[in-house]
């Protein structure tokens, strides 16, 4: 089973997800919700690296806030 990126496109991505599936419906369930899983941290980081910030610090009231930056 894989799941890969395939393309960006500014709000669109394109994930191609690969189950093979079992003889067991009970195997098989797994593998697809282990496919699933593996797709949507594939579009839970892109999201996050649309919506993160040009990494300037951050102001609410006295306080400022900074970034430590992309962390990988």
């Amino acid at each position: 089973m894989s799941a890969k990126l395939i393309s960006v496109e500014d709000t669109k991505v394109n994930i191609e997800l690969t189950i093979e599936l079992s003889e067991s419906m009970l195997d098989s369930e797994g593998k697809i919700q282990e496919g699933l899983n593996k797709a949507g941290y594939i579009a839970a980081k892109e999201a996050m690296k649309h919506l993160d910030t040009d990494g300037s610090a951050i102001k609410l009231g006295e306080k400022t806030w900074r970034t430590k930056g992309q962390e990988m």
